[in-house]
């Protein structure tokens, strides 16, 4: 589907979730800014395991204190695939470390 298509549905969701008191659980790959903008939380999973969960605001920072700062006008979700992604051998080399901050 296209950007605007996938924007419509998650702010959709987000606000039927709100108007109903409700929480949607949902994945996506590789979400635009704006959409990332309107999620409340996330998770995160690397290799089955839980490496963050909670608000979407504190989510850079958490990688940042981690000593993974995303770049300056980078878009987080990029930047969180960038360095979280297995076929890097220096990410799966990381991976200890975000068990541990855990």
């Amino acid at each position: 589907m296209d950007s605007l298509t996938a924007y419509v549905i998650v702010w959709y969701m987000k606000r039927l979730a709100s108007k109903n008191n409700k929480t949607i659980a949902m994945t996506i790959h590789q979400p635009s800014s704006e959409i990332y903008q309107l999620f409340d939380r996330l998770v995160f999973l690397v290799a089955g395991k839980l490496v963050y969960q909670g608000p979407s605001a504190d989510a850079e920072g958490y990688f940042a204190r981690m000593g993974f700062k995303a770049p300056d006008f980078s878009n987080p979700p990029d930047y969180f695939m960038s360095i979280m992604h297995h076929e890097s051998k220096a990410n799966v080399e990381n991976y200890p470390k975000y068990f541990e901050n855990y």
